[in-house]
């Protein structure tokens, strides 16, 4: 998986309800590197996730997908099956492309 990461994303499970986010921040090192997201339908719900665990394909994919892996019709995704923590401010990455003006040269791909 490349870093830094790509800005779309598609949680395998639900996250109170959402599985579409947009990564506006990342850091750390090594084992420690996390990625910030927020929900593209619900801007209210931000949240950090390890990189770890946006790396295991069982758990996120990146780019905006259609998850087929509903048992039923209209059956629910399972719960949030990964850890996270939620964000109490949003701040954006030099490079995320949502900064107005627009500071630096190189903006992240979306997918």
């Amino acid at each position: 998986m490349r870093w830094p990461p790509l800005k779309s994303w598609t949680s395998k499970t639900k996250v109170k309800g959402q599985i579409y986010f947009v990564a506006i921040n990342y850091g750390g090192k090594g084992k420690t590197r996390w990625v910030d997201m927020v929900s593209v339908v619900d801007g209210t719900l931000s949240l950090r996730v390890h990189w770890s665990d946006i790396s295991n394909t069982s758990k996120w994919v990146s780019g905006w997908t259609i998850i087929r892996n509903f048992k039923q019709e209209g059956e629910e995704l399972n719960d949030t099956q990964f850890e996270y923590e939620p964000l109490q401010s949003l701040e954006l990455s030099n490079d995320s492309g949502l900064t107005i003006p627009m500071t630096n040269g190189f903006i992240r791909e979306w997918h």
